[in-house]
């Protein structure tokens, strides 16, 4: 009996901790449970789970008297309205009383890019005035913004880490609510890593793409967490086994470079030589062939050769066949 009711007692108190540490474990987390001045970051597969979480997103503060502004793309844009709409509110309304703010994220930045670099005096001169209008009369301020996207989108990474870090420094003397979105498929690469590494360093909260918060139990979000890390492990093999073949093929081909350079530069002696040689032979068989043809043309007048005539030509002959033997010894 006292062994059953020690086993009871901790086999309880286990499940006490368990259940304590259940959300640390594998947290599933959502905008709900973000505090009024947050800056948190939604990753997201498709548009439709996106445009569904901002719409309740935005609508939840409406009804609570917060103010809103979404800084969204056109297609976004609309399909938030719809969304609010659909939930009962008057868009216009809101609109009219200064509740609710929609602008154009392309436009919006514009108005402080300059040269591809973020302006950030200019940025404030934008959107320190629209919040200081938003939070009148005490109401508290929700924004999505998704600027920080396009950026990243357009391969500007720098522009997109300074602006979610400008946004943090705004938020030191004003008080927001802010919802970044990225959707998954703009970090499809290893040349994405650090950008993600560095966007989810400047939010307080991270909340993964619905693939991962759509899981029920906890038991399946860490089925999802060891599947990503298989994934992630063999990913960072096969980068690792990608970059020895490059650095195989690299030397290679450098060594290929070098077997090139070497041949070419042994054509061009050869043919200098040859040219040389081709110089040097020209002058004794000339002179040959100088001889000879005086010799037979006295030959075929009937003329008489001198013996010492006849012996100086020989001897220049013989002097110039020496000097052709010579040449062709070096070749």
């Amino acid at each position: 009996m006292i062994v059953d009711e020690y086993q009871h007692r901790n086999i309880s108190q286990f499940a006490v901790i368990e259940d304590n540490i259940e959300p640390a474990l594998a947290p599933r987390t959502d905008w709900t449970e973000m505090g009024a001045s947050e800056h948190f970051v939604q990753f997201y597969d498709t548009d439709t789970f996106l445009v569904d979480a901002v719409g309740a997103f935005v609508s939840s503060g409406l009804r609570a008297g917060d103010a809103a502004i979404v800084v969204a793309t056109q297609a976004h844009r609309e399909a938030i309205e719809e969304r609010l709409r659909a939930a009962g509110l008057d868009v216009a309304a809101a609109i009219a009383g200064g509740q609710y703010l929609s602008l154009d994220a392309a436009e919006a930045l514009l108005g402080f890019m300059v040269d591809n670099e973020l302006e950030p005096g200019r940025f404030l001169e934008i959107f320190e005035p629209i919040l200081a209008r938003a939070s009148e009369n005490n109401r508290r301020v929700r924004i999505f913004g998704e600027m920080v996207a396009l950026l990243a989108l357009d391969g500007n990474f720098s522009a997109t880490v300074r602006l979610e870090e400008i946004w943090n420094e705004l938020q030191k003397t004003h008080s927001f609510s802010l919802f970044c979105a990225y959707a998954m498929d703009q970090f499809d690469g290893q040349a994405h890593a650090e950008l993600l590494v560095n966007v989810c360093a400047e939010h307080s909260r991270v909340i993964p793409a619905e693939s991962y918060t759509a899981l029920p139990s906890q038991d399946e979000r860490l089925r999802a967490i060891l599947t990503l890390q298989q994934k992630a492990s063999w990913l960072e093999e096969e980068i690792a086994g990608r970059k020895r073949v490059e650095e195989r093929l690299r030397v290679a081909l450098e060594a290929e470079r070098a077997a090139r350079q070497e041949t070419e530069a042994a054509l061009r002696l050869r043919d200098e030589f040859l040219s040389i040689a081709a110089h040097e032979l020209r002058t004794p068989l000339t002179v040959l062939l100088g001889h000879t043809q005086l010799v037979e043309r006295k030959l075929r007048r009937g003329g008489d050769l001198q013996p010492e005539q006849l012996l100086r030509g020989m001897q220049s002959v013989s002097s110039q066949a020496d000097k052709i033997t010579r040449l062709l010894a070096q070749l």
